[in-house]
């Protein structure tokens, strides 16, 4: 069963080392790579955005090009999945931190509930 570290730990690397080498460029929230700004929020809606990349990528087999934006719905990728996934996945990619989950556990939830319910998918 693969297990998640703690990715606060990259923020406290970047701010020890003032360098973006310790952590994996493609996996990282947009507000992330602004983080030796003042202004910049770093908090738990940032994990939530890399668990929404981690996520997209094992559902499609594919790496959103999230920097650039804007990402194409998980279930024009992999037409098995329900259609209720691409709201969730897409909310949690938002780069706009606060139109995400604001919490890993409410990402949880949505995603749970959407697979329960067993939602009819794309033919």
């Amino acid at each position: 069963m693969p297990k998640v570290s703690d990715w606060e730990l990259s923020r406290e690397l970047i701010e020890a080392h003032s360098t973006m080498s310790q952590v994996t460029p493609e996996y990282v929230a947009p507000e992330h790579l602004d983080a030796f700004l003042p202004e910049a929020s770093v908090d738990e809606r940032t994990d939530v955005y890399q668990l929404g990349l981690v996520c997209y990528e094992l559902l499609t087999e594919t790496r959103p090009s999230h920097l650039g934006g804007t990402v194409t719905p998980p279930t024009e990728l992999n037409d098995a999945l329900p259609d209720a996934l691409d709201d969730i996945l897409l909310r949690a990619l938002n780069h706009d931190p606060n139109e995400r989950f604001k919490h890993p556990l409410y990402f949880e939830r949505a995603l749970d509930e959407a697979l329960a319910n067993d939602l009819p998918v794309r033919s």
